[in-house]
């Protein structure tokens, strides 16, 4: 686990144990996770290009459902497409980047399915081409301009907040109390252009 500092996120080596198998078929292995928490009933998987570190190649997280069927995910790079830097400037008003898990579909199309913040015991999942809180029933991310009485209020936090919404109209600003947020570049602070990513 030591050696993955610094290329795996850090929300990830906090949660799992890790180790290189030599048996697959793959010509430089696999790097393998468990959990460290027994409530956790997940494993991580990691293919390597070469045999170096720095190349990591997919990184896919397996669980149970509550259907009881296994589901496979991929961890979405943040760095390395539009709209992952688009997710990024989003959930980095909340937390810091190294705590930010993307998980999407393992397929060419790599469809957003969860955003898991885990020091702030927040996730969000996608229903519907909205982001649902799963920690707030019924609330999802605010994607369409703010009026200007949300814009001047929300402006108040300097950007370390996102807002969230739900059917009603109600509105709720969420915001950290523990991380360093990163502020935004952009004056606006909707969430509209970081969620094209879902479609």
């Amino acid at each position: 686990t030591r050696l993955l500092l610094g290329v795996l996120p850090s929300a990830l080596l906090e949660d799992y144990s890790f180790w290189q198998s030599l048996q697959d078929d793959d010509r430089y292995g696999t790097i393998r996770g468990e959990a460290k928490r027994s409530n956790n009933a997940s494993s991580i998987e990691i293919l390597l290009k070469d045999d170096a570190l720095a190349s990591l190649g997919a990184i896919r997280r397996t669980h149970t459902d509550l259907r009881g069927s296994e589901v496979t995910h991929r961890l979405m790079n943040l760095l390395d497409s539009r709209r992952g830097k688009k997710l990024a400037e989003c959930f980095t008003r909340l937390e810091n980047l190294s705590h930010i898990l993307v998980w999407c579909t393992d397929d060419e199309k790599q469809a957003v399915k969860k955003v898991e913040l885990p020091r702030l015991s927040l996730t969000f999942t996608v229903s519907k081409q909205k982001m649902y809180c799963d920690q707030l029933t019924g609330y999802y991310l605010y994607q369409d301009e703010f009026p200007e009485a949300l814009d001047k209020l929300v402006s108040n936090f300097g950007g370390g907040c996102i807002v969230l919404t739900k059917e009603s109209g109600d509105c709720a600003i969420l915001t950290s109390a523990v991380a360093e947020p990163l502020r935004p570049d952009s004056s606006s602070l909707s969430a509209d252009a970081a969620l094209s990513w879902i479609h």
